[in-house]
């Protein structure tokens, strides 16, 4: 499991997309490489934390697609797991954006969880679900629940 505590919204004047971004791309690495086929993320920084809900669904899904694409990170499906209804139809108007702009992609793959999985994108071989419901209760081989980089503590701490 690895703790993941992202940026704390202020404005946008913090460098809080880019914190996000490294908090999503310091998740994803520590899993290259170590066989893990699939992981479970939250929505970070989006409740408590005030960071917008639509620009983290962008950040989080389009930094996941960027290091797939780069070939930084090999798991065969990476979930977005939120519990609350309007996070998930944000993450779901998001993906379809993305979605637009690949070709052999198909909506709504159904596994075990039938009436949780949202909707899903398969790229390069790895499948994004979009999940309705707790991260905990998700079986991935990792969770992602909080981690705070070293980067983003900040200036009084």
């Amino acid at each position: 499991m690895i703790h993941a505590v992202g940026p704390v919204w202020e404005g946008g004047h913090h460098e809080e997309p880019q914190n996000l971004r490294d908090c999503v791309k310091n998740s994803l690495s520590k899993y290259h490489d170590k066989n893990i086929k699939c992981i479970s993320f939250p929505a970070i920084s989006s409740g408590i934390f005030g960071f917008p809900k639509e620009l983290c669904a962008e950040i989080m899904l389009k930094t996941t697609l960027t290091m797939i694409d780069k070939n930084e990170v090999k798991i065969k499906e990476i979930r977005f797991t939120n519990f609350d209804l309007p996070t998930v139809k944000i993450f779901e108007e998001k993906l379809a954006e993305i979605r637009k702009q690949f070709d052999n992609n198909k909506k709504g793959y159904m596994d075990e969880d039938k009436n949780k999985v949202k909707d899903t994108l398969i790229f390069h071989g790895t499948r994004i679900c979009l999940i309705e419901g707790k991260v905990f209760d998700e079986t991935s081989e990792a969770l992602i629940i909080r981690y705070r980089p070293k980067d983003i503590a900040s200036k009084d701490e």
